[in-house]
């Protein structure tokens, strides 16, 4: 079982405040509700009410709070004399897929290499998700491809947003559709295709549903066939001949390559990017370092990618 997560439990229960056990234990309040939500899954209960603004211990947490002081205990002592792990401060982070697979892992760990006093945790969501999190004050820092949820903006328009990347949405289809004989698809085009559609949450179908709104249609006039949970399902439907979609370069990158799927430019204008989020505005000094670090890693590695011509 996870020592900090079981620290980030034992300090709540005795100062019932998140901003107290946070700054006793030198990390977010972000990151207590991660350990904390991360504790109740491995347990399966729940230790805290959440049922009104004041923090009440529930009758398992209650049962469950002695237990957990004598394995941090126990822990503790046998871990007194280990001086690899120095981290003491922890910054939770919430990524979309495209930068999860294809971003953070190479900059997390360039980051925790030149930063060893800081530990990031990471989970992986839908753009709808990680925004929840950032507004929540669930997460300190966010990746996504979109922020266009406008039940948001005025709650985003108070966090840091950076562009981070540009975005290159392609047209994919099996590797005998017709279409590949043109040089660009426009957003018209696919129109009576069998189309493999996502869910409302993820960044890349709100930046999809932008193009279609910006040629004059809707995804109400396409050939919805199915619609499934991310872009790499989506990926997997079109190479097996299912369908034909809109998915992000970078992710589909690799299967062009070995020749699974097809791929042609989609006529528009609409930009799409990646952006990080700061839900600290600047003001988290642990979180600065991250951010500027980012920024750093984009502009010197990811940015300088060659992309398929």
């Amino acid at each position: 079982m996870n020592q900090d997560y079981l620290k980030a439990f034992v300090d709540l229960a005795r100062s019932r405040n998140m901003r107290k056990t946070a700054a006793n234990l030198g990390i977010t309040e972000a990151t207590v509700s991660y350990r904390l939500k991360q504790l109740e899954k491995m347990i399966g209960h729940t230790l805290f009410s959440r049922e009104s603004k004041k923090l009440e211990i529930t009758q398992f947490g209650k049962e469950f709070y002695p237990d957990a002081i004598q394995v941090v205990s126990i822990l503790d002592k046998y871990s007194a004399n280990h001086t690899l792990n120095i981290a003491s401060k922890v910054i939770k982070v919430s990524s979309g897929e495209i930068a999860a697979i294809y971003v953070l892992p190479g900059l997390i760990k360039s980051f925790k290499d030149k930063n060893r006093d800081i530990t990031v945790d990471m989970e992986i969501g839908s753009s709808y998700e990680i925004v929840q999190e950032l507004v929540d004050a669930n997460s300190d820092v966010g990746f996504v491809v979109s922020i266009n949820f406008p039940e948001f903006h005025s709650i985003l328009s108070k966090m840091s947003v950076t562009e981070l990347t540009s975005i290159d949405l392609i047209f994919i289809a099996p590797r005998d559709c017709k279409f590949l004989d043109r040089k660009i698809v426009a957003p018209k085009d696919i129109v009576g295709m069998p189309y493999i559609s996502r869910y409302a949450n993820s960044g890349v179908q709100s930046q999809v549903e932008q193009i279609l709104a910006k040629a004059g249609i809707t995804e109400n006039d396409l050939n919805i066939v199915f619609r499934l949970e991310n872009s790499s399902s989506v990926i997997s439907a079109v190479s097996e001949g299912l369908g034909v979609s809109i998915v992000a370069m970078v992710q589909a990158e690799k299967h062009i390559k070995n020749g699974s799927i097809g791929w042609l430019p989609l006529d528009t204008d609409l930009k799409t990017s990646l952006y990080l989020v700061d839900r600290w505005n600047g003001t988290n000094d642990t979180v600065n370092r991250l951010v500027a670090f980012t920024k750093f890693y984009m502009d010197n590695y990811i940015n300088k990618k060659e992309v398929i011509n």
